[in-house]
């Protein structure tokens, strides 16, 4: 027998595949049931993991095995189009970032899922950014996810001026706690696929309630970018 037939076949791997953790609907209804996920909840990788239905490691794939009855706002690596559907159904919506999916279908209800991208670089001479706000209202709560990307070619501009710069996420007319993200944390975030997101979530408190994304250089902003809520 010659040699190339004698040799164990172990297959192999190509350096871009990715690692998934497949979720069904049933597991998504189970966690609504069992109270870790509340209806309007903005769902991500992270959540997913944390309630212990997927590797943290892992991008997500949601497929549509079973019904769900309450609305999600999902956003994962992939979303089979038969769960798209029922999560659509049910009031919700979905974001994807490694399929090209048919756009969202907000419809007429006070559910929403927007997405407002956005970025500068003019007022940074030495490097630039881009963003992504993404809100799903429900009953007059709001759940927010934003992702901020840092220009990789820039890298060093921003590794240089780590101290100088921030991002801080805020709202008005809307009750969510602002928050600050450094530089570093972004270039963390940014080298975890399935950590991009940060979400955040707060009840609507008056009648223009907007999301700010804000760049501060030195103590002062430099950027501000609004997103309506609703």
């Amino acid at each position: 027998m010659p040699l190339h037939m004698r040799l164990p076949k172990r297959g192999f791997r190509p350096v871009t595949s990715k690692n998934v953790s497949v979720v069904n609907l049933e597991t998504l209804s189970r966690l609504l049931e069992t109270g870790q996920l509340n209806p309007g909840d903005l769902v991500n990788e992270r959540t997913l993991g944390m309630c212990g239905v997927a590797k943290r490691e892992n991008v997500v794939k949601v497929l549509g095995k079973g019904e769900i009855v309450k609305p999600l706002f999902l956003y994962v690596a992939m979303v089979s189009e038969t769960a798209r559907k029922k999560i659509q159904a049910a009031g919700g919506a979905v974001e994807t970032y490694l399929s090209d999916s048919p756009p969202r279908d907000v419809g007429d209800s006070e559910q929403l899922f927007a997405s407002s991208p956005g970025g500068i670089k003019e007022a940074l001479p030495g490097g630039g950014f881009r963003y992504d706000v993404l809100i799903g209202v429900l009953n007059g709560i709001a759940s927010i996810g934003v992702k901020v990307f840092l220009t990789p070619d820039r890298k060093s501009f921003w590794l240089e001026n780590a101290e100088r710069y921030f991002f801080q996420l805020g709202a008005r007319d809307a009750a969510i706690p602002p928050v600050i993200l450094t530089v570093n944390e972004i270039l963390d975030m940014q080298n975890n696929r399935s950590n991009q997101m940060r979400i955040l979530k707060g009840r609507i408190t008056g009648d223009h309630p907007e999301f700010h994304v804000d760049l501060i250089a030195d103590g002062r902003p430099i950027h501000n970018s609004v997103t309506p809520i609703r």
